[in-house]
């Protein structure tokens, strides 16, 4: 055999290895993202799809939640408020009553011929640590309001006048 024909056997063989482990990092039909969430009272999801599912009929009324082995008849620990639906996007914004509510959820998507669950997991919400008053956990970064005028600062009711530098009771 010359060597041309061995590189282009080799050049095809290589070729023929580069689809078969393109086609092996395929997406999947639907995605959810988040897959880990924060336990807050309002949370947003997003499901995109590759193009295999059309999400635009989707509806406040075809999304439901429920525990990963919970039965089925039981209260969801979400309910969705807000639906944005496009063919392959679908962003969910769901509040959660139970703030304590943690561990792997599902979410039930209502095609009409057929219903989609979806994993992720609901873990407690993030505390700034060591973040006390006046401060603040904002973003998970522990905020300071800004300095006060008056010295010493004022407890509620009163407020700072900080032309006069004093605190005063609101009008």
């Amino acid at each position: 055999m010359s060597v041309n024909a061995r590189i282009r056997r080799a050049g095809l063989f290589a070729l023929a290895l580069l689809s078969l482990a393109g086609a092996a990092q395929a997406q999947p039909p639907l995605v959810i993202e988040p897959k880990v969430l924060e336990n807050e009272s309002t949370v947003t999801i997003t499901v995109t799809s590759n193009g295999a599912f059309d999400l635009s009929g989707i509806t406040r009324q075809k999304i439901g939640f429920r525990q990963f082995f919970q039965e089925r008849f039981e209260q969801s620990v979400l309910f969705p408020a807000k639906v944005d639906a496009t063919a392959s996007r679908l962003t969910v914004t769901a509040n959660i009553p139970n703030r304590r509510q943690q561990g792997e959820q599902l979410m039930n998507i209502d095609f009409g011929d057929m219903i989609v669950s979806l994993k992720f997991t609901l873990a407690p919400p993030f505390v700034c640590p060591n973040c006390r008053p006046p401060g603040a956990c904002v973003n998970k970064v522990c905020v300071f309001p800004p300095p006060s005028k008056c010295n010493p600062r004022c407890r509620p009711p009163r407020i700072c006048n900080e032309e006069l530098k004093r605190c005063e009771i609101p009008k």
